[in-house]
């Protein structure tokens, strides 16, 4: 009896020491987004003006690359998934679309149409929901 209460106790002390430093990173996370959220409104930097990027939230597995290497801060992860909070600071590099590993991420103009496949690899065609834009190299 004693060693099974042991032995539960020091499992449960082991999951509450590993969960812990993840669930306050994850509550980080969503702080920080609803934080870029608000200020992208207040600055008006939430509508974007010209292409950015925008993730399929039905692919995206939230690992987060594309918000890594997106010197704009564009992009932020919100509940799991990318978003772009502050769509008007996107200069178009398309980063963030050659780093996703499942190629969820699309662009889309002003207008709401998807007009151009990426800017990093000059392909100017129509965006056919495919997994990549970019020819492989």
């Amino acid at each position: 009896m004693n060693d099974t209460l042991l032995i539960w106790g020091a499992g449960l002390l082991l999951f509450a020491v590993l969960a812990f430093p993840f669930l306050r990173a994850t509550r980080r996370q969503e702080r920080e987004a609803e934080e870029a959220r608000e200020e992208a409104a207040r600055y008006g930097l939430a509508e974007a003006v010209s292409l950015h990027p925008v993730v399929d939230p039905a692919g995206c597995i939230g690992i987060g690359n594309c918000v890594k290497v997106c010197p704009e801060g564009v992009l932020v992860l919100e509940s799991g998934q990318a978003a772009a909070v502050r769509a008007a600071r996107c200069i178009g590099h398309g980063l963030c679309e050659r780093v996703c590993p499942v190629g969820v991420s699309a662009w889309r103009g002003s207008h709401g149409n998807r007009s151009r496949a990426s800017p990093a690899c000059g392909s100017w065609r129509w965006w056919d929901a495919g997994p990549r834009a970019c020819p492989p190299r």
